[in-house]
């Protein structure tokens, strides 16, 4: 398969990362292009890849596109594109706000998907949200398959990808500011600045191993606390606290954000 990425910022090297630990590059021809060519030698240097800055000459005859830009670019990209799609192509968007029907609508074209991934695919570990428009449950299947190894996939209603975005998309830079503040106050307590991060990260990280899908999150609580320890106290100030209030602010900001870029661009044909 021939499989082309616009743009080699952060989320083309996390994919690449993650794919590079599978056969991915030695089963596909992969191109990939940018206008910064510093960016484009860094990653001929580490997978096996062709690159370009022309854009058009990158989806030359390509099974597969990823636009891997930001949703600022991407109306400006897709003109310059739009007419060297073959029929068949499936085009992905990474945009976040950009819905499925402003895609079809600038690229004139039907088999479209957004993917929303968070940075951790990139260790194998990440989340991928998918959502689709005109393309057959082969197809669909065709890029599950492609990016199974990069993580959870998880296919939803595009009326829920901004929810998604929130919670998982950007909701993993949430939990690097919560494991941010947690060190800091680690050292102020009085743990050594050496350790601090390593012990947070490792309670963040037993934590999410001891969740999955049908966890009462309610009773590993429990199991943790008890009536007169110390545990309790802790988790009774959190819950007076304004966290609640304060989580759900950032989800609303977030996903408000999104919806803000979609409608500046609803105009665009």
């Amino acid at each position: 398969m021939k499989i082309s990425f616009i743009g080699a910022g952060k989320m083309t090297h996390a994919f690449c990362e993650g794919l590079s630990h599978t056969d991915f590059f030695n089963d596909h021809q992969v191109t990939i292009s940018n206008t910064s060519l510093g960016k484009l030698e860094e990653l001929k240097s580490l997978y096996s890849i062709t690159v370009t800055q022309n854009n058009v000459e990158c989806i030359e005859q390509a099974d597969l596109i990823v636009l891997a830009i930001k949703p600022q670019q991407l109306y400006s990209v897709v003109q310059e594109i739009k007419s060297s799609i073959k029929e068949n192509t499936i085009v992905i968007s990474l945009a976040a706000g950009i819905t499925l029907s402003q895609c079809e609508r600038w690229l004139n074209h039907k088999r479209i998907i957004r993917l929303m991934p968070n940075t951790a695919i990139a260790r194998n570990s990440g989340a991928i949200a998918c959502t689709t428009l005109n393309c057959t449950q082969e197809e669909i299947d065709t890029v599950i398959d492609l990016f199974q190894p990069l993580g959870n996939i998880y296919v939803i209603d595009e009326a829920k990808m901004n929810a998604y975005i929130a919670a998982n998309g950007s909701g993993i830079a949430f939990v690097y500011e919560l494991i941010r503040v947690f060190t800091k106050q680690a050292i102020e307590f009085g743990l050594d600045e050496s350790i601090a991060q390593s012990v947070v990260q490792n309670a963040f990280s037993a934590a999410s191993q001891m969740v999955d899908d049908t966890t009462d999150i309610q009773l590993l609580i429990d199991q943790v606390t008890s009536k007169a320890g110390t545990t309790i106290e802790g988790i009774n100030v959190l819950r007076h606290s304004e966290l609640e209030s304060i989580l759900h602010r950032t989800f609303d900001a977030t996903i408000h954000r999104a919806e803000e870029i979609s409608q500046s661009y609803e105009g665009l044909e």
